[in-house]
């Protein structure tokens, strides 16, 4: 049986409470109304005085005697029952009333009464409410005790110094009818809590008697007599609570159903999660596995009753389960934390691992056990490592031509300093210092335009172009480096190919494929040994696909690209290491630009190693095919020669 207060006490208590409150409440704030009242008409009367006796006093000062105007202050002070005081500019009593008008007020009889005028270096201290100041000038108004004080600035006259005046008068000369409505609200609150309590009383014992049949007649159903019913009240209230008795019987046939449809609908969510959840019982065996488990590990309902390492090839899985289980039998369940970890069982497979001790505290004799839940994480710990390497790649490409900048650029010094250095050693160290700097530039301007392109904050301008024209214009842009290389890129496309896209960005796109092919796919011996010494660098194509995309594709005569790096050549900085080395003015960000610019225009890029040739690299890219335009409407191009034209756009590209 539950400790504590009874249901006729707290009702009691509440009704009580209420009424207490509501009564109090408002008696609370009529008085404090009626205090800040008062306390406001005393500070304007005292005002009203103060400002009344300082004129007086000066006009009396000016032509008599001291002693004459302390007479006449006593006598002021007598009329209207008041106090009056005058300090000097020391804070020295020069005159106090005495305070036989205002004998019943405590404030104002405790007020110093010098017989005389103080002598010399004789002084009296003013009430600590007062608190005056030399430098304070101010007319104030001071609430102490029963008493009110007014103090302000004395200019002197005649006799008497400048100073202080103080002037007290009692406060609450209306307190009799005060006290009077604290007297009549103290009954008023005893009076109603008086009846709060009577009505109360009989208000429990009512619905002491409704509940009490209820509570009989639901004890009876809780022990299996179903048959057992609650007869009508007349009050709304309990005529439902009535009724939900009478149906709490064939409720439970129903209850017990539900549930059981609760538990199917809890396997069936398990089995349709995409995390393997195993469940395992307190001896450490499988108890049962969901849908997922068996598709990621390969287990099948076979797998019950068998240890998780039967299962997992994974010893630390099952010394964490081993220790889970340890601690829920020491400590108990609501005591076990949950245990995480990370396995991977096969290569490049990785789990995240949670392992939670079953809550049974509320049933003690239930079995516990545990729930382990495998979530898939391969794919992140995949962009971790990219992550990763790419980091270490930018670090690379930038400290590898620092270094070199600074140690050149030391030995220029040095020459210099000892004067050994020649014009010719100067200028080829220069040139190399100027080479590392540019290729540091082109990085951290292919890191911005990549960053740009991610973010969308430039947005292309999408308009009917010709894609021959973009890939002449690439051609031609990049014609310094393929005579250097010795060879030439064969255009095979149409006189026009409308197409949708961003003229400079698909001009772009074009030229950073045509620098990849003509740097690691030409070989100087292949030029070497062909007509004029000139040999094909790469070969431009393009077709139309039936879903409205046409296709281009630049190929190249190159070593190919392994298989197991198709996957990551489109990733930051990501190398062949075998077939493709460094060099100046490559970034490792070109196909990287390349595939984000295609994938805006609504395109996909893709690589094919080997080529129908059976060498080579053939990088191939769609873009959406320009719809139907008439002959009048102008088409985006670019002029095919001509001086200003740029060499390279904003977005470099080097791969």
């Amino acid at each position: 049986m539950r400790g504590g207060f009874s249901f006729r006490s707290r009702v009691l208590a509440s009704f009580l409470l209420v009424v207490f409150l509501g009564v109090l409440v408002p008696s609370w704030y009529t008085h404090r109304v009626f205090v800040e009242g008062l306390k406001d008409n005393a500070d304007l009367e005292i005002r009203r005085l103060f400002f009344l006796v300082r004129d007086g006093l000066g006009e009396n000062a000016a032509g008599n005697e001291a002693t004459r105007v302390f007479g006449w202050m006593e006598n002021v002070a007598r009329t209207l029952r008041v106090r009056l005081a005058l300090y000097d500019d020391t804070g020295g009593l020069i005159f106090a009333s005495s305070g036989d008008s205002v004998a019943d007020t405590t404030s104002l009889t405790q007020f110093p009464k010098p017989a005389t005028l103080p002598s010399a270096g004789t002084s009296h201290t003013p009430p600590d409410a007062l608190n005056l100041g030399v430098k304070d000038r101010s007319t104030s108004v001071y609430f102490q005790g029963d008493a009110v004080f007014a103090s302000g600035a004395w200019p002197g006259a005649g006799e008497l110094p400048r100073g202080r005046l103080l002037l007290g008068m009692p406060h609450y000369e209306s307190g009799g009818w005060l006290q009077n409505i604290e007297s009549g609200m103290y009954i008023s609150v005893a009076a109603a809590l008086v009846l709060a309590a009577l009505f109360s009383l009989f208000l429990v014992r009512w619905l002491w008697g409704c509940m009490g049949e209820t509570i009989a007649v639901a004890e009876a159903i809780g022990s299996g007599n179903y048959m057992k019913r609650l007869g009508f009240f007349k009050s709304k209230e309990f005529d439902a609570l009535a009724r939900s008795i009478n149906s709490m019987a064939q409720s439970i046939e129903h209850h017990i159903r539900t549930i059981t449809e609760q538990k199917s609908q809890i396997q069936a969510v398990l089995d349709s999660m995409r995390e393997g959840v195993m469940v395992i019982d307190n001896r450490g065996r499988i108890r049962s596995v969901n849908r997922a488990l068996g598709g990621i590990l390969n287990v099948t309902e076979e797998c019950v009753g068998k240890k998780p390492l039967e299962v997992v090839l994974s010893p630390e899985l099952q010394r964490a389960c081993d220790q889970a289980l340890a601690v829920e039998a020491k400590s108990g369940p609501e005591k076990s934390d949950a245990i995480r970890m990370q396995i991977e069982p096969v290569r490049d497979t990785v789990y995240d691992v949670t392992i939670v001790p079953m809550r049974r505290q509320e049933y003690q004799d239930a079995e516990g056990g545990l729930v382990v839940v495998f979530h898939d994480i391969s794919e992140l710990s995949r962009l971790e490592r990219i992550r990763r390497d790419f980091v270490a790649n930018v670090s690379h490409e930038l400290r590898t031509p620092l270094t070199s900048v600074k140690g050149y650029a030391e030995t220029l010094l040095l020459g210099v300093e000892q004067g050994t250095s020649k014009p010719e050693g100067q200028k080829s160290f220069l040139e190399i210092i100027i080479k590392h700097a540019n290729h540091m530039a082109k990085t951290v301007n292919d890191l911005l335009s990549l960053t740009r392109l991610e973010s969308g904050k430039k947005p292309f301008d999408v308009k009917p172009v010709d894609g021959a024209k973009a890939a002449a214009q690439a051609l031609r842009e990049c014609e310094h480096l393929v005579e250097g290389k010795g060879a030439h890129v064969e255009l095979d496309l149409p006189d026009t190919q409308m197409v949708a896209a961003d003229f400079d960005r698909l001009v772009q796109v074009f030229r950073n494929l045509i620098e990849n092919a003509v740097k690691y796919g030409v070989k100087p011996e292949q030029c070497g040994g062909s007509h004029d010494g000139v040999c094909l660098a790469a070969r431009i194509w393009s077709r139309e696909d039936n879903d409205g995309m046409v296709v281009f594709g630049v190929e190249d005569q190159g070593p190919g690209i392994p298989a197991g790096d198709m996957e990551r050549i489109f990733e930051r900085f990501y190398r062949v290491d075998k077939h493709r080395t460094k060099g100046a003015g490559s970034s490792g960000l070109g196909l990287a630009i390349c595939k984000h610019i295609v994938e805006k225009l609504g395109g996909r890029l893709w690589a094919e190693s080997p080529t129908a040739t059976g060498t080579g690299t053939c990088f191939m890219f769609t873009v959406p095919k320009a719809p139907a335009f008439s002959d009048t409407e102008t088409v985006e191009s670019r002029p095919e020669s001509g001086p200003g034209l740029p060499e390279h756009t904003d977005l470099e590209q080097t791969s």
